[in-house]
């Protein structure tokens, strides 16, 4: 535990060059994000040398509660109605306009967010972590203990949560949704109706009537159709479609784990697990299985910390930033780790299961994990033929990140012969029972 902490102090005092100061205005703050850039919801533009220039100007326009700034005809604030979605983008800096009081940072009492942590700072209460979080780029969500006479723990992401008595958890200032449409950016899924619109503004007094809509996607189909849906989760650029959150997200599920304490009586049933988590997979036809409300990537930092295995390749790259772009256009890529190594690399993965700490390394999720059945084992099963190779593993699931990484692979069988051997092939093909085997299709 004290490594871990002494890592932690190590990262916030490697990250404090990033922070910069709050601009701040008579009535609002404004703690500017370098290297992000908030899409769409526009509704103006106007001229400043720099990017905490923009906060009076967007105070003064009406309706502005955001804004990005880049350099642009010597530089421009681009006035915004909300955040809406957040990319990475080293050439862009923004802010979203806050009140100075600390009204809206709802804490989570009793609840910890694990993980994603990117660093940490102290503060004598919780509500110092709101305005904390806002001052540190990247921080979306942070924990508050008593560790050390009082300590943020800043997160790039809120993350599964546990129940602990000792913490104070928030995402400081979640907007009230504006409907401010979001063009070229397509929600997915969620879905409930539809209704026609000929233009994507019209979508807005549709869904605030529809019973259960929360949001909406507008495309031209059929003249012009809102999509309409129960809430805002993933998210994708599509151009052609324009996308709106009129409602806030209804509270999910919290799932929040109890340590060390049984829940007695009521049991329904049993399953195997080796954590309580999603874990790894098995093919069973009579079971469904999912991740309740899993975030969507959004590529946010996590410093010292290192993705274990599932690499399919690297590039070179002097800054962690540019990881980002490079993971997305490489085939395959859904996260990376970067290290100083040559100079800077990427190090990308199919994949984020295991991490460790590693304070030289820094890593980041790009996209969602594949869905199953994508490395779901089926035990005792041996997939017959196929072969283009074989290669070491002490576990049958180190053998889908192998596949992953070799060309024309499709599908594996795993035997205990020779302390582990993944036999990779170029497609499932026939099978047979097989008590050392297990086999899956990548």
């Amino acid at each position: 535990m004290q490594r871990l902490l002494s890592l932690s102090f190590a990262v916030a005092l490697a990250l404090l060059p990033l922070v910069t100061q709050a601009a701040v205005t008579d009535n609002h703050q404004c703690y500017v994000e370098p290297g992000f850039d908030y899409l769409a919801n526009d509704i103006g533009n106007t001229t400043s040398v720099d990017a905490d220039g923009c906060c009076s100007k967007c105070e003064a326009t009406n309706g502005c509660r955001a804004y990005s700034w880049t350099t642009q005809d010597g530089g421009t604030c681009w006035l915004k109605s909300g955040r809406g979605t957040i990319v990475v983008n080293s050439a862009v800096k923004s802010a979203s306009l806050q009140p100075t009081s600390t009204a809206g940072c709802l804490l989570d009492e009793g609840i910890d967010y694990v993980g994603n942590d990117i660093g940490n700072v102290r503060s004598l209460k919780p509500y110092g972590c709101c305005s904390a979080c806002l001052y540190f780029p990247g921080c979306r969500a942070f924990t508050f203990t008593t560790f050390n006479g009082g300590t943020c723990w800043l997160k790039s992401a809120k993350g599964p949560t546990i129940v602990n008595p000792a913490a104070r958890s928030a995402q400081p200032y979640l907007e009230e949704p504006t409907c401010g449409l979001e063009f070229g950016v397509d929600y997915v899924g969620n879905d409930i109706g539809s209704a026609s619109a000929s233009k994507a503004g019209d979508c807005c007094s549709v869904c605030e009537n529809w019973n259960g809509c929360r949001a909406f996607s507008w495309t031209n189909q059929n003249g012009g159709t809102c999509w309409l849906k129960n809430r805002k989760d993933a998210t994708v650029l599509k151009a052609g479609v324009t996308s709106a959150q009129v409602k806030a997200n209804p509270a999910s599920p919290s799932c929040s784990l109890e340590l060390g304490v049984d829940y007695v009586g009521n049991d329904i049933g049993s399953a195997k697990s080796t954590d309580a988590g999603k874990g790894n997979m098995v093919m069973n036809s009579e079971a469904t299985s999912a991740q309740v409300y899993s975030e969507e990537p959004t590529c946010g930092f996590e410093h010292a910390v290192e993705y274990i295995g599932n690499d399919v390749g690297s590039a070179r790259a002097s800054d962690p930033s540019a990881c980002c772009s490079l993971c997305e256009a490489f085939g395959g890529c859904r996260a990376f780790s970067w290290t100083s190594h040559e100079g800077g690399t990427c190090w990308f993965k199919n994949r984020k299961d295991e991490v460790s700490w590693e304070v030289s390394a820094t890593s980041g999720q790009v996209l969602a994990n594949p869905v199953a059945p994508s490395c779901a084992l089926e035990i005792e099963v041996e997939y017959l033929g196929n072969d283009i190779g074989s290669a070491p593993s002490v576990t049958a699931y180190g053998c889908c990140s192998i596949c992953m990484a070799t060309e024309g692979c499709s599908a594996f069988s795993w035997s205990n012969d020779d302390g582990g051997t993944c036999w990779l092939k170029s497609s499932k093909g026939d099978s047979r029972a097989g008590s050392n085997f297990s086999s899956a299709v990548v």
